[in-house]
C-alpha cells in the first residue's frame, strides 16, 4: 500500500549527486556487458616525472550510476541516445524527484517500482524536465546483490513516467 507524502516531491535548482564509486568487482550486468576494470597507468618512459593516471576498461553506459533517455525504451529511431545530450544540459534544469516511501520485493525478491506507487508521490512534472525516481537503494550500492536484488520498473511505471515526457 502506497500512500502520498507531501514531503516526496521537490521541484529544485541545485546539482543532485546521484553517482557511485567505480572499482574493481564492482556489480556489473551479465555478458555481453564487459566487466569493469580500473589499473594504474605503467610509468611513462618519454617523462621525468612520476605519472598518476587510471586506464578503464570495460567501461560501459551501464558501468554504476547511469542515465537513461526515453530511447531504453522507445528505441533510437522514436527517441535519442544519452550521447546526444550535452553535459551543459544536464545542469540548472528542471527536475522532479519522486521519493517512492515502500517497496514490497515480489516473489523473485525483488521489489517493483509500479504506475501506483508513482502516483503515490503526487509530484507536479514539468514537460521536458528530468525525473529522479529515489527507492533509498543507493545505501546498498557496495552489496554484492546490488544488482540482483534491486528494484526494477513495471512495465505501467515506466509507460507513466514517459507520458511526462522527460527529458531524462
Amino acid at each position: 500500500m502506497y500512500t502520498a507524502d507531501p514531503h516526496c516531491i521537490k521541484i529544485m535548482k541545485k546539482i543532485i549527486d546521484i553517482t557511485g564509486p567505480l572499482y574493481n568487482g564492482m556489480w556489473n550486468y551479465e555478458p555481453p556487458f564487459p566487466v569493469f576494470d580500473m589499473q594504474p597507468l605503467p610509468q611513462v618512459d618519454w617523462i621525468d616525472t612520476n605519472v598518476y593516471c587510471e586506464v578503464f576498461s570495460g567501461l560501459h553506459s551501464q558501468s554504476g550510476t547511469y542515465l537513461e533517455t526515453p530511447a531504453h525504451v522507445l528505441g533510437y529511431e522514436k527517441s535519442y541516445p544519452l550521447s546526444k545530450i550535452g553535459l551543459e544540459k544536464l545542469v540548472d534544469i528542471p527536475c522532479t524527484v519522486l521519493k517512492v516511501k515502500t517497496l514490497t520485493p515480489d516473489e523473485t525478491g525483488r521489489a517493483p517500482i509500479t504506475a501506483e506507487a508513482l502516483v503515490a508521490c503526487e509530484a507536479s512534472f514539468l514537460p521536458h524536465s528530468a525525473i529522479l525516481v529515489c527507492c533509498d537503494w543507493g545505501k546498498k550500492w557496495k552489496d554484492r546483490d546490488f544488482l540482483s536484488a534491486s528494484p526494477y520498473f513495471t512495465k505501467d511505471a515506466m509507460e507513466y513516467l514517459i507520458a511526462k515526457k522527460p527529458f531524462l
